[in-house]
């Protein structure tokens, strides 16, 4: 094998691959020419015919399919496959052989055979050819494979269409953008350029909240300088999502409004958008592209709900309502709850209201929040929906504050002016009312002229909130008091009302001028002629002025006592050189007044009158009181450390006869005798001679004894106590100056002291009055003096003096105005009858007087449960509790308490008065008698509740039973009175006052309630028996007559027939009677009945023609339907009734006998209840329901003592249940108790020894201290 010539082949390799170069360059590049020229020609012809034609998108986008579809296919044709169709050498050689006329293929053959090896036969053959196609190949022009012609013609259009291409974006470069995109995007809303560019905000389609605002604007550019538009652009919109098209009037017009300051700029906002819309806007020859504003619904309530609770004041309750977007109309200061429920979650919410923002708390579904309203105004409600840009408003609404109205009062039937007399009782009465409910009620009086602080009289309080919702009419009986009215003076009184609103002012009424009269008009009232009595009145009055005076000028310049004209302190001594000097002022004028009353009364007490009554009781009661207390104002207190005294606040006796005092034996060396006040109110006082008693009750001997302390002095410091005896066991001792004084004895050796013999002092001028004794085993502590010119102490005790003064002049003067106010009554009816017109002015008919007493009745048992609820708050705090207020207060309750007691006395006074009157009816007769009957059990219990306060007992059963007997006094014949509730809210209290645990109740206490009460149910059937009989026994009553008649009527029945009482009695028709035909007369006086008859003997006398007028009989019983019998003017003997039968009579005898026996055995059992603070009322009416039988016994009232039985029985059950009640809550309170006993002892079930001792003894004395709580 051998090669061939390397240079050959070479040479033919080179040529053809500088050939494939050529062809591959020329093709590529006339393909590139050519797809430009095609593109760039096809899209400038759509882009131009688009910028004048403005094409629609139906006819833009084939065209841009078709112009796409042929860009891309010339660009594989003529670029991408050329690319792709790379010639190989052969192809070339064979182009090249056909191109040129190469003939025999010589070209391919050299190719061929230059790449293989071949014998030296064929290779002089193969040499040969490759030459020849060597040689030939180098005489072709390969230069003309590159066409530079046909490329430099198609470069030529190329470079035409690229400088169009050029010229075109930069001279309209929006029309070529536009028609670009126009092109791109040729289904989509593209607007064509115009000859201006609006350029729309929002551009793009956008989201908002529903209930938002959006605001379009456009602002116009490419306008020619100083051109402006024809026309203001053009917004059209519609609902839903289809685009406004292209032309004009598709849809709602709008002209866009020029935006004030900022040249070609257009707006229109649309206002709370609630759904989607789609808007197009047009200016000029443009339009803008349809954008579409998509709604986002916010959340919807789809339940709300208001709670709206008034302010507290209001007392009102929860109301409730539908909620937002409703309206709200309430109080300022009401507490609003609001309740929403929406459609969708949300992220947040809140309530805008009055400036202040609230956010809702999500609880579950619902979404609450709570506010108070304080204005009026509009209200929203926003929320945070998810999505949303911004907060969307859900709901508005509007706040109303509505307006809580000033209370108003005003005075009912009262003249405006009026001349009132001292002591005159002025009947008042107002109406009150308020739209939400009234806080108080307020008398105040002012005097007419000024310079004086108004003073409240009286104040009604309402418990609340709400307090008195309804209007009420309050009723009050003024006493115009001389120390509040001074006589001769102006004064106004107004109503006062106030609600529980705080912003409300107080509501008056117009006021009533009240004018006093002066002590001079009272005594030109009273006439010329004064008797002693009255003189010695105004003494008395005069006196208690001038004691009162002082001590209000004291209590107002009580400073300047302490301080000099430079307000420095002055010294000790001075200080009690001005305290001696008001005092000795005052004390002189008040012991003034009760000298003058005591004078009065044992001068005048041989013809006692109402008057001179008065003034005794005065003088006993407040001038002692006013006369102890001027004493004692600036008198310190004895102090002996812890040492607690025997007898606290004993009483020595103002006459010499001895008195002696009890008290638990006990065991002591050391007494100390305090003297605390005399009787006389003077410095000089003495004591003796004293008798100390052992516990058999005999005097113990002296001998030994010795006093070894004197305070303040020492005078009989180391004296033996023979030194000051007036016997061998009898004390005397006279203390040197001022009270209080106290010796410390030394018995020298323990004694067992159990009471105490005082006989008084020797001078009635010298004797002590209060004391005080302290036993001790140990030496007494050295005693000393708390409070020695103590400013305060003295100033707080120169205020009850002030007032207990206050109340003795008060009285003083109203005993001397209702005194002249009597004589200008006698004066005046003595003129009415001097000049005939005597009965020519109606009196006041007795339906109306009863009426008048049960209004008054009614408002003094006001008065009363206010004082005993308040009197009772304040006993039931321990002794050691009580702050000074308290005390003040306690006494002015007391004080008060002795007001009302004999302000009920005047009322009972009144029925007195009533009683005396002759009725016309026996109904109307009975009535005042049992209200006067009624009055007086009633009064009688009030002067036990005073004297009981005084005494500082507790009076809370007794106060009940005070308030049950007024309500039936004041009850009418039909009305039920409200007993049952009161017993039952009184004995609650009374309950509540009982220690939380007692020591056991004996167990027969309930059996002693279950056999009284059986007891007495077996002798109502005795009773009930008795009753009949009597019921059915002749007697005078029957159906009462008109007619008055006198009170000689004895037993028998009235007739039906109506007898003229102006037409004189002409005797009886009728055969029989003796006495008829010879003149004979009634006598003057009825025989007696003897025991065994039952009729009356004749009471006619036959002595003839006395006269022939019928004798009245001036008795004190008045005339009724009863037929009372004469012999007595009290209503307690069967004699009145006439006789009875012996049967019967016996049987009452031994009914009442029983009666009382079992009334004397609940009466004990009550006193037992009250020792073990048990409930007691229900007894105590039992007592007095068998007090009313034994009175309706005696009065022969058959029909009384079966219903005085009924309710007895009644009553006894129900103590027995309420007192057993009780018992078991008793034992219950023990037995755990008992069980706390046991686990404080260790968890054993018995406690240690002596401690059961110890707690018995411990509630033994708690019970003890709680034995008033019943009284």
């Amino acid at each position: 094998m051998t090669t061939l010539n390397a240079a050959n082949t070479e040479q033919i390799a080179h040529a053809l691959t500088r050939a494939q170069v050529a062809v591959f360059a020329t093709r590529l590049a006339l393909g590139v020419l050519t797809w430009l020229v095609v593109s760039l020609g096809i899209w400038l012809a759509l882009f131009g015919l688009d910028n004048i034609l403005q094409l629609p998108a139906g006819l833009r986008f084939p065209l841009a399919i078709a112009a796409a579809v042929l860009t891309l296919g010339v660009l594989w044709r003529c670029v991408l496959k050329p690319v792709r169709g790379w010639l190989g050498a052969d192809r070339v050689a064979v182009m090249l052989e056909r191109q040129y006329g190469i003939a025999g293929n010589l070209l391919i053959n050299s190719l061929q055979f230059g790449q293989g090896e071949y014998s030296e036969t064929q290779q002089a053959f193969i040499e040969e050819t490759i030459r020849t196609g060597s040689r030939r190949l180098a005489a072709v022009n390969l230069r003309d494979l590159w066409q530079i012609g046909r490329v430099g013609k198609w470069s030529l259009v190329g470079i035409c269409l690229l400088a169009t291409w050029a010229a075109y974006v930069l001279l309209a470069p929006r029309q070529a953008q536009n028609a670009l995109a126009r092109y791109v995007f040729s289904l989509s809303d593209v607007p064509p350029a115009g000859s201006i560019t609006l350029k729309v905000t929002p551009a793009t389609d956008i989201t908002i909240s529903q209930r938002d605002d959006l605001q379009v604007s456009v602002e116009i550019s490419d306008l020619k300088p100083g051109e402006r538009l024809s026309a203001y652009p053009e917004l059209f919109w519609k609902e839903g999502e289809s685009p406004v098209a292209i032309r004009r009037g598709d849809g709602t017009r709008v002209v866009m409004q020029p935006v004030v300051g900022q040249a070609n700029l257009y707006a229109y906002t649309f206002k709370e958008v609630p759904r989607g819309f789609t808007f197009r806007l047009f200016a000029g020859d443009t339009y803008s592209r349809s954008t579409f504003v998509h709604v986002l619904p916010a959340p919807k309530i789809i339940e709300s709900q208001f709670a709206l609770t008034p302010p507290p004041y209001t007392g009102l309750g929860t109301a409730r309502s539908p909620g937002p977007p409703h309206p709200v109309a309430a109080l300022a200061g009401a507490q609003l709850d609001i309740e929403i429920g929406l459609d969708q979650p949300a992220e947040g919410m809140r309530w805008r209201a009055m400036g202040r923002v609230t956010e809702f708390r999500q609880e579950g579904n619902l979404w609450r929040a709570r506010t108070l309203l304080s204005g009026s105004g509009p209200y929203e409600i926003e929320v945070d929906g998810k999505g949303l840009r911004r907060p969307v408003l859900i709901a508005t609404g509007s706040i109303t504050l509505l307006t809580d109205r000033a209370p108003t009062v005003e005075f009912v039937s009262s003249s405006r002016s009026q001349v009132v007399t001292p002591g005159q009782k002025l009947s008042l009465s107002f109406r009150a009312e308020d739209d939400y409910g009234l806080r108080d009620l307020g008398l105040i009086v002012r005097p007419a002229y000024g310079g004086s602080t108004p003073q409240t009289l009286r104040t009604w309080t309402f418990p609340g909130p709400p307090g008195q919702k309804s209007p009420v009419t309050q009723p009050y009986l003024l006493s115009i008091d001389a120390s509040a009215f001074a006589p001769g003076g102006k004064y106004f009184i107004l109503a006062q009302c106030r609600d529980f609103c705080p912003g409300n002012e107080p509501g008056m009424s117009r006021p009533i001028l009240l004018t006093v009269r002066t002590m001079e008009e009272l005594a030109a009232m009273a006439g010329q002629k004064l008797d002693g009595v009255h003189e010695a009145l105004d003494r008395a009055i005069r006196f208690q002025k001038d004691a009162l005076d002082g001590t209000r000028s004291l209590a107002t310049h009580l400073e300047d006592v302490w301080l000099d004209l430079a307000r420095k302190p002055r010294p000790e001594g001075d200080v009690r050189t001005l305290l001696n000097a008001h005092r000795g002022l005052i004390l002189r004028n008040q012991v003034g007044v009760f000298s003058t009353l005591r004078q009065a009364w044992q001068t005048f007490q041989d013809n006692p009158s109402p008057l001179l009554q008065r003034m005794k009781e005065l003088g006993s009661g407040e001038a002692v009181e006013a006369n102890d207390k001027a004493y004692a104002f600036d008198q310190p207190d004895l102090s002996l450390g812890n040492l607690q005294p025997i007898i606290s606040d004993g009483m020595l006796p103002a006459t010499g006869k001895p008195h002696t005092i009890r008290f638990a034996a006990t065991s002591a060396r050391y007494a100390c005798f305090a003297l605390l006040s005399p009787h006389t109110w003077n410095d000089s006082s003495e004591v003796g001679p004293l008798t100390f008693l052992g516990p058999d009750g005999k005097p113990l001997p002296t001998k030994g004894w010795r006093v070894v302390s004197c305070q303040p002095t020492a005078a009989n410091e180391g004296r033996t106590v023979q030194n000051v005896l007036a016997s061998a066991d009898r004390l005397f001792w006279q203390p040197l100056g001022r009270l209080p004084y106290c010796a410390v004895v030394d018995m020298g050796a323990r004694q067992e002291l159990a009471g105490l013999i005082c006989a008084g002092a020797r001078g009635a001028n010298l004797r002590a009055r209060r004391f005080c004794l302290y036993l001790s085993e140990a030496p007494i502590p050295e005693p000393r003096l708390v409070g020695v010119l103590d400013k305060n102490r003295i100033a707080d005790r120169l205020s009850p003096l002030e007032k207990t003064q206050e109340t003795l002049y008060n009285e003083l003067v109203a005993l001397k105005g209702r005194e002249a106010a009597k004589a200008q009554q006698a004066h005046e009816e003595v003129a009415r009858k001097a000049l005939g017109e005597e009965g020519l002015e109606s009196a006041p008919s007795v339906e109306e007087k009863t009426q008048r007493v049960k209004e008054q009745v009614k408002e003094w048992l006001q008065d009363h449960k206010e004082n005993a609820q308040r009197r009772s708050k304040l006993m039931d705090k321990p002794a050691e509790d009580l702050t000074q207020d308290d005390k003040t207060e306690l006494a002015d309750l007391i004080q008060e308490k002795r007001e009302q007691a004999r302000d009920l006395k005047d009322i009972v006074n009144d029925l007195d008065a009533m009683a005396g009157m002759d009725f016309a009816d026996a109904k109307t007769a009975k009535t005042v008698a049992e209200m006067k009957e009624k009055g007086h059990e009633l009064a009688e219990m009030e002067d036990q509740a005073a004297k009981k306060a005084e005494e500082m007992e507790f009076t809370i059963n007794l106060d009940t039973a005070i308030m049950l007997k007024a309500e039936e006094l004041t009850a009418g014949p039909d009305e039920k009175t409200h007993g049952k509730e009161l017993r039952g809210s009184m004995e609650a209290q009374e309950d509540q006052q009982a220690p939380a645990v007692l020591p056991q109740i004996p167990d027969q206490i309930k059996s002693e309630i279950t056999e009284l009460a059986k007891k007495q149910e077996d002798l109502s059937s005795q009773i009930e028996q008795a009753g009949t009989q009597l019921i059915s026994f002749p007697s005078g009553e029957g159906p009462p007559v008109a007619g008055a008649y006198s009170s000689t009527s004895a037993s028998g029945k009235l007739s039906d027939i109506e007898i003229d009482p102006m037409k004189p009695a002409t005797g009886r028709s009728g055969a029989g009677r003796s006495g008829q035909a010879d003149g004979q007369i009634v006598g003057d006086s009825a025989p007696a009945i003897p025991d065994d008859k039952a009729a009356m003997p004749p009471r006619m006398t036959n002595t003839p023609l006395e006269g022939g007028a019928p004798v009245k009989d001036e008795g004190n019983q008045q005339a009724t339907s009863d037929g009372l019998g004469k012999g007595t003017d009290k209503v307690d003997q069967f004699a009145l009734t006439g006789k009875l039968p012996p049967q019967l009579l016996d049987r009452l005898r031994t009914v009442l006998g029983e009666e009382e026996r079992l009334r004397t055995s609940a009466q004990e059992l009550v006193l037992t209840l009250e020792r073990h603070n048990l409930p007691s009322t229900d007894l105590k009416m039992a007592a007095l329901r068998m007090q009313q039988i034994s009175l309706a016994i005696k009065k022969g009232d058959g029909v009384g003592i079966r219903q005085a039985c009924d309710e007895a029985i009644e009553r006894l059950n129900k103590s027995r249940e309420s007192v057993a009640e009780q018992i078991e809550i008793r034992e219950a309170a023990r037995a755990a108790m008992q069980e706390r006993l046991t686990d404080s002892a260790g968890g054993y079930p018995e406690a240690p020894a002596g401690y059961e001792n110890i707690v018995g003894e411990y509630f033994k004395r708690l019970a003890e201290s709680h034995e008033g709580g019943g009284q």
